[in-house]
Formats: C-alpha cells, structure tokens, sequence
C-alpha cells in the first residue's frame, strides 16, 4: 500500500510524498535564516517546497517576526510571506520580540516586561515560547555574575545579588528554577557574618526557593 502524504505533501503518494516531506522539513528549517538575510529568491523556493510560512526558530521566534523587525513591514520578503500565509501576529511588536535576546541586559530586561505584560493576550500566547527561551537564556548569562558578587566583600553588593537572584527565580520559567535554586541556598551563608537586617532580608529572598 502506498504511503500518503498529508501537510505540504498532501494529495502526493510513495516516493513523491517523502520527497515533499523531507524538503518541506530543511525548507522549515532554513526559512528563519532567509528571511534574517533578506533573500527572497530563496525563501520563495523554500516556501514551493512546502515550507510552513509560520515556521520558527529554534527558540520560538517566527519568520515574519524576523522579516518585520529587520527589514520592515514594506519590505518583499514580509510581503511574500503573508502573501504565504504567515500569522499577522508575527508582526506586532518584532523588534520587542527580538530585543528579549539583545546582547545588552537593561535592553532584555525591558523588552521581556514589554511582552509579558502586553494586554492581548493571544498574542503573548503566541509568543510565549519565544518568551520562555529568552527567559532560559538572560538566566544563563546572568546568574553566573551574580553568584560572583555573592562572594564580593562588600555586603551591599552581596544583598543586590541575592534579590537580583531572588527576581529572577520568581520570573524564571519551570524549567529553570532547579537553576537558581542552589545559588540562592548555598551561598546565602555569606550574609551570617551582616546584621540581622541584611540576614533576614537575604532570608525572605531564600524562602522564594523553597517554596
């Protein structure tokens, strides 16, 4: 019995369905990259192959976000993607979604609280792995410095990371949170030697990981 396509390889059968298939996958695959670089001649023979004109990233962000926020809303290729089909959610707010995974923290920090708190709510559905990823990601660059200030001789500097620490592990996705945890629990030792102010202070933000 011969295999039948469906998706991109659909009304296809045997060999010409998992061709369909297997090149509708690189085609997704490549899509975000195309349209980073502008190369429209491309993404138009990526989309012939079947590639899905919502196809994301690896960490959650659409192709027309990054047509929109890099090249425009007149530009050809976000023209020949909604002409595809693309989500017309992916547009709205695309340099916020992009800033989330700036080099620069301040600039992360502002555009995550940005997304989060937008009032439609579809479309931060739409976006929340995205969100999750960058999330995971201000995490990984982040709680390496500041477990360094924990050990700072200054207490003041000390108590900024604990609560910095604290912050982020409220905000931290679930996945990440056995993360943090360690950190803010072993290291919070470092505060014994302050006044009790700075040990109670340093122990709310613990209390955050335990729970």
């Amino acid at each position: 019995k011969s295999f039948k396509g469906t998706g991109a390889a659909a009304g296809l059968v045997g060999p010409a369905a998992l061709n369909r298939i297997l090149k509708s996958l690189v085609a997704n695959q490549v899509l975000p990259l195309l349209a980073r670089a502008a190369d429209v001649p491309s993404l138009t023979l990526a989309l012939s192959c079947g590639a899905d004109p919502n196809a994301r990233d690896h960490r959650g962000v659409p192709t027309l976000t990054f047509a929109r926020a890099l090249h425009g809303s007149h530009h050809e290729i976000t023209r020949v993607l909604l002409e595809h089909g693309a989500d017309h959610l992916a547009k709205r707010r695309a340099k916020h979604i992009l800033a989330m995974f700036s080099h620069d923290e301040v600039m992360r920090e502002k555009a995550m609280t940005l997304v989060e708190e937008d009032p439609k709510q579809e479309w931060r559905e739409y976006f929340d792995e995205a969100l999750t990823a960058a999330r995971i990601e201000h995490i990984r660059v982040t709680v390496p410095r500041l477990r360094a200030n924990l050990k700072d001789r200054d207490p003041e500097l000390r108590l900024i990371a604990i609560k910095s620490l604290g912050s982020l592990l409220e905000n931290a996705p679930l996945a990440v949170v056995p993360r943090l945890t360690p950190a803010l629990r072993d290291l919070v030792g470092t505060f014994k030697e302050d006044s009790f102010d700075k040990i109670s202070e340093a122990d709310r933000y613990v209390d955050v990981a335990r729970r």
